[in-house]
C-alpha cells in the first residue's frame, strides 16, 4: 500500500494507501497508526427499514408520508422496524378481511407505537387556557375554523399531535418561549418609554 511518487521536487513523495495493501516491513508501524486512527462507522438509522414509495403504497402506509413515522432519505423513506413488522402483520390476513378491517389494524399498529412514546394529554387550547396564556388562547380561538374543518379535523385528533405538558422536551421549549416573551415585553416597554420621551421632548420644543 506504499507508493513512491517522483514529483517535481528533489525528494520522492511517499503515499500510504491502506486499501491497496499492508505497509512494507521496514515501515510496518503505519498499519498500527491506521488501526488507531480508524473510526467506527455509526449507523444512521439503527432499527429502521428502508422502503420506497411504491413499497409504502403496497403496505398501505402512504398516509404516513409527512409524519414523524417516516424519515425521507434519497428515493424512499426509513420506517421504524417495529411499525414495519406490525404493518406486515396487519395486512397479512386472509382474503376474507375487508379493506376497512385492514385499515383498522394499521391504525392500531401506529397507535401502539405512539403509545410507547407519547402520553395522551389535553389539547393545546386547553393547556393554554389552563396556563392563563391570553395570547395563546386568542390564537387558539382563531384556529377554531381550522380544527372544525373536515379536511383537517382528523389531524388534530391524532395521538402524535398531542401536547405532553409533562415531558422534559416541553419543559425546555416552554422555558425558551417564556424567556422570549419576557424579552419581547422588555423591548415593548423600552419602545413605549422612548416614544413617551420623544413626545415630551416635542411638547417641550413647542
Amino acid at each position: 500500500g506504499l507508493l513512491m511518487l517522483a514529483c517535481e521536487q528533489p525528494e520522492v513523495v511517499p503515499l500510504f494507501i491502506p486499501e491497496l495493501g499492508p505497509a512494507p516491513k521496514f515501515c510496518s508501524r503505519l498499519d498500527n497508526e491506521v488501526e488507531e486512527q480508524e473510526r467506527t462507522e455509526t449507523v444512521l438509522y439503527d432499527n429502521y427499514k428502508f422502503l420506497t414509495r411504491e413499497q409504502l403504497t403496497s403496505l398501505g402506509l402512504s398516509s404516513l408520508i409527512g409524519t414523524e413515522y417516516l424519515r425521507a432519505f434519497m428515493h424512499g423513506f426509513f420506517i421504524d422496524s417495529r411499525l414495519y413488522e406490525r404493518a406486515k402483520l396487519a395486512l397479512s390476513g386472509t382474503g376474507a378481511d375487508t379493506a376497512a378491517l385492514r385499515r383498522e389494524r394499521l391504525r392500531e399498529a401506529t397507535d401502539g407505537l405512539a403509545a410507547g412514546r407519547i402520553r395522551r394529554t389535553e389539547a393545546a387550547a386547553g393547556a393554554a387556557a389552563a396556563a392563563g396564556d391570553a395570547d395563546a388562547a386568542r390564537v387558539n380561538r382563531s384556529l377554531v375554523g381550522v380544527v372544525t374543518d373536515a379536511r383537517f379535523g382528523d389531524m388534530f385528533r391524532r395521538e402524535e399531535f398531542a401536547v405532553d405538558a409533562e415531558s422534559e422536551e416541553f419543559g425546555r421549549l416552554d422555558q425558551l418561549r417564556r424567556a422570549a416573551a419576557k424579552k419581547e415585553k422588555r423591548r415593548k416597554m423600552a419602545r413605549e418609554k422612548a416614544g413617551r420621551a420623544e413626545r415630551l421632548a416635542a411638547t417641550a420644543n413647542q
